[in-house]
């Protein structure tokens, strides 16, 4: 009877999970079909510069802005993200596909870490708020790395709680940057904090977090320097984006006030 009880509550665990992602995928896909690809263009008109980046990369090999072949240097933008839609320049919808999907994903991954510390009813509200957090879903309709990044903080924190899979935290984190600047303080962070509070830790495995996390934000740094001759990772700064400005901007124009 116990068992039989058991089974019948997974089972119905399992169905609310499955009812919750349907009726979502059904929402988003009714969504996509009805809008026109300008329409999930970011109104900040980040989005165009990522596809000025992406139609660069596939039709002549370059990181530059099409607008800026042979003239300008682009050293705000970093390359995951037109990378990524690079592949998908011949049908942009099936980006929008699979940032909905990396949501799907990341509201997974929130329940399975959740339950581990709560009861599994509270864990499951927590999973259908994520999933249908209005706010989420507009950003996963836009051409902006907003959803990407949330699924990779989430994969990366899923990780790090398989202890057998920490380095695995520190290779995605290392590369967040390369997907949006702003997380090189992310992964700066990160090296201070295990300096500073993490008493067990070899000086080889301390290496070894250091090449992760810092390899790939020292990489793009060169690149800069190589083009520019300044040492610089992403020349839009915070302080830039604070007062709407672009005065860090390298022969590249922003159009902002």
């Amino acid at each position: 009877m116990l068992s039989n009880f058991k089974i019948r509550k997974i089972n119905f665990e399992n169905l609310v999970i499955f009812l919750s992602i349907f009726i979502f995928t059904l929402l988003i896909i009714q969504n996509i079909t009805s809008k026109n690809i300008n329409d999930f263009y970011d109104p900040a008109r980040d989005s165009v510069s990522y596809l000025s980046l992406a139609e660069s990369l596939k039709n002549y090999n370059q990181f530059v802005r099409t607008e800026f072949i042979d003239t300008g240097v682009e050293t705000i933008r970093t390359p995951i993200y037109p990378l990524f839609l690079s592949i998908f320049l011949n049908n942009l919808k099936t980006v929008i596909i699979i940032q909905n999907v990396f949501h799907i994903i990341s509201s997974l991954i929130l329940l399975s870490i959740i339950k581990k510390f709560v009861n599994f009813k509270f864990a499951l509200i927590i999973f259908i708020i994520f999933l249908f957090n209005p706010v989420l879903i507009s950003l996963n309709q836009l051409l902006i790395t907003e959803s990407f990044s949330i699924f990779l903080i989430s994969l990366s924190v899923y990780f790090l709680l398989q202890n057998k899979n920490k380095y695995i935290f520190f290779f995605i984190v290392g590369f967040l940057p390369l997907l949006r600047p702003a997380f090189v303080v992310l992964s700066l962070g990160i090296l201070l904090f295990i300096n500073l509070y993490e008493e067990k830790l070899s000086f080889k495995k301390f290496l070894i977090i250091c090449f992760l996390l810092l390899i790939p934000t020292v990489g793009w740094t060169v690149r800069n320097y190589n083009f520019t001759n300044l040492y610089l990772f992403s020349s839009l700064s915070g302080m830039n984006l604070l007062e709407e400005t672009a005065s860090g901007v390298m022969a590249i124009d922003e159009d902002l006030s």
